[in-house]
């Protein structure tokens, strides 16, 4: 049975460096295989509090402007592929999310924070799709 299409999971940290995205999913597409961003949330360190449990803050604010920019270059690197058919964010809110539960001491990494308010990263891909049309 052949394969139609791959998925790539997007669950990034900020401590890694951003991935080659847009060429990896390129390089499927010129296969003539589908391809679709999935699971995106992008995590990184976040604060300790004096009791010892952590906030949904970012602990360096370079951190914290380095995921809204990553955040919409992953939208970016989906747009730009034209086999690029879906982008799903895994998650909605910082109150919700299964980081801190895996990854003690990172967090932050979605669109809305643990009060359920939009964050930066949700505006920047706003602008991401506003300029794709």
């Amino acid at each position: 049975m052949p394969i139609d299409g791959v998925g790539f999971q997007g669950h990034l940290d900020t401590q890694y460096g951003f991935p080659d995205l847009q060429n990896n999913l390129q390089r499927f597409a010129d296969l003539g295989i589908q391809v679709a961003m999935t699971e995106v949330d992008i995590r990184t360190f976040v604060t300790q509090k004096n009791n010892g449990t952590y906030t949904d803050t970012p602990a360096d604010p370079a951190e914290a402007a380095e995921q809204v920019d990553w955040w919409a270059r992953t939208l970016e690197a989906c747009l730009a592929v034209e086999a690029c058919k879906s982008y799903t964010v895994w998650g909605v809110s910082d109150a919700y999310s299964w980081i801190p539960g895996f990854f003690t001491g990172e967090g932050a990494a979605l669109l809305y924070d643990t009060h359920n308010n939009p964050k930066p990263q949700y505006e920047a891909l706003r602008e991401v799709l506003r300029e794709a049309i």
